[in-house]
């Protein structure tokens, strides 16, 4: 019986018009479905009570509800042992030698037919024989236990005999023995084995060569995908060769090996599956990550959290930074990319702030140092802190009244420096002369955990959800998703239907939807 009475359950599946029809608003991305309202072949997940033992089980909604897994075992085990009397010829003791006499089911069935006058079936001669313990079928039997003992492979025994492998696995049964490996197991025991011995080689190779090539060259019978498996059990990873790489995660591992830094494409086994970086460099334990618009757009089946778990996750695991560079960024904004890459591989400038000066600029100094400097350009300030190093301008913080939570005064909406150059303490500096108490900063994932903003005192609150962004197919502008909220997308769009989403009227009109990292809250 089914306790459970509502179930959540998402509301843009193939079953949509279903429930509408039903009365039920799918503008929702959940609904809270009636249970008896779900379609029978439904595999939704209810909570039932057992008719039999009242125990509390879970089931799939189209399977036997009424009865839990137990209580069934219970009932075929109770219906297949029944009592001699019970059966059909409670005679079949004295059966015994005439069934010995045969070396097939069908000739012992059709004697006892004709010798007791008896209407045998298969279903009952085998019970029968089980009965009275003993087995019909084979005149190599013993030869068979043999060869099984002696860790024969299945198809060998088969193939000796000429039997069904259901054979094999009736004797082993009966006999209560292990049922043989078949070649399958051998040739992957045999290929597990020649990897062991050849681990050595195999990673000193892939310094230099990818998985495939390693396999072609050695001549290997085993697949590039098992040898994967056997090295991620090992928690090896795989340096990744790829020769389809695209053109900007080319350009960028190039100018990251020109700055003398060792990099390549490495895959890490991770809790949410097997996880590539682009660029790894291993000495700085840091990553970057090139991300066409249209592969990593939820068009194509990226999903709205994937580039933020992926972030969390091989930090929280490997303690790795992945710096994750968009593809319009790295074509429209390549020297500010360049400097990023620098200053996160500690190749850039170094200055000291104690030797800078720091004072109050304008808006208008603050916004053309921000547009050239910050990857997002600058936005509306009230409070422009400025940081001077031999009067040259090469560091800005930009404060406004707090936009997303009231409970802080200000916020800090811009901290940018001068491409190519690392301050030390420079924005403590900045953050010390502004003389505010009360502030509320983010900082973006894509880019960094905000470690900064822990140096100034700042709290780590939470992880935001990703945001996005659209941008329009073959174009390289990504655009803020306010632009395009849906009671302004009738003005903008060629195509509009009030009765789509928003995503639906943007993805109707070429528009890629792509989602960033999200963002580390601090407060001060």
């Amino acid at each position: 019986m089914i306790i459970t009475k509502k179930i959540e359950i998402k509301s843009t599946g193939p079953n949509k018009k279903y429930y509408e029809s039903l009365g039920y608003d799918t503008s929702k991305e959940t609904l809270s479905v009636n249970v008896n309202h779900l379609k029978r072949e439904s595999n939704y997940i209810v909570e039932c009570r057992c008719a039999d033992c009242g125990n509390i089980f879970n089931q799939r909604f189209s399977r036997n509800t009424e009865v839990c897994s137990e209580c069934r075992k219970h009932h075929k085990r109770k219906k297949f042992k029944k009592s001699d009397n019970a059966l059909k010829y409670p005679q079949y003791k004295s059966w015994e030698n005439d069934i010995l006499s045969f070396n097939t089911k069908k000739d012992a069935i059709n004697f006892l037919n004709e010798k007791y006058s008896v209407n045998l079936n298969y279903i009952t001669f085998n019970e029968i024989c089980k009965r009275l313990n003993i087995f019909i079928g084979f005149d190599d039997y013993e030869c068979i236990l043999n060869d099984i003992s002696d860790e024969m492979y299945l198809e060998d025994i088969c193939e000796k005999y000429n039997v069904k492998s259901s054979h094999i696995r009736s004797i082993c049964k009966k006999q209560n023995i292990d049922f043989p490996h078949g070649k399958w197991t051998r040739d992957r025991f045999e290929n597990r084995k020649t990897i062991e011995n050849d681990l050595d080689y195999i990673l000193k190779e892939n310094e230099t060569k990818d998985i495939p090539t390693i396999i072609k060259e050695n001549g290997y019978t085993f697949s590039d995908s098992f040898l994967r498996q056997v090295l991620y059990e090992k928690n090896i990873n795989i340096k990744s060769h790829s020769y389809n790489k695209s053109k900007g995660e080319l350009e960028i591992m190039e100018y990251i090996k020109s700055l003398d830094v060792e990099c390549y494409s490495n895959k890490f086994k991770t809790s949410i599956g097997v996880r590539e970086i682009d660029c790894y460099c291993p000495e700085k334990n840091v990553g970057f990550e090139f991300c066409g618009l249209f592969w990593h757009s939820i068009n194509s089946g990226t999903t709205k959290k994937y580039h933020q778990e992926k972030t969390l996750t091989l930090k929280n695991e490997f303690d790795i930074d992945v710096v994750t560079i968009f593809e319009n960024e790295w074509i429209n904004n390549k020297d500010l990319i360049k400097s990023m890459i620098k200053s996160r591989l500690g190749k850039s400038q170094k200055i000291f702030g104690r030797k800078c000066n720091v004072g109050f600029i304008t808006s208008s100094e603050a916004k053309i140092f921000h547009n050239k400097n910050h990857i997002n350009g600058y936005v509306n300030s009230s409070i422009n802190v400025g940081l001077y190093y031999d009067n040259e301008l090469v560091g800005v913080s930009s404060f406004s009244k707090s936009r997303f939570d009231k409970n802080y005064e200000y916020e800090i909406t811009r901290m940018s420096f001068k491409i190519g150059y690392n301050i030390i303490g420079g924005a403590s500096k900045m953050f010390k002369h502004s003389g505010l108490k009360s502030v509320i900063t983010y900082a973006d994932l894509r880019f960094g955990f905000g470690r900064v903003y822990e140096k100034l005192g700042f709290n780590f609150v939470k992880y935001t959800n990703p945001n996005y962004f659209y941008c329009k197919k073959d174009s390289m502008n990504l655009e803020n998703r306010m632009n395009y909220q849906k009671h302004k997308l009738e003005n903008k769009l060629e195509v509009f239907d009030k009765n789509l989403t928003e995503y639906e009227n943007m993805a109707r009109n070429n528009f890629l939807c792509i989602y960033d990292c999200g963002n580390a809250k601090y407060v001060f």
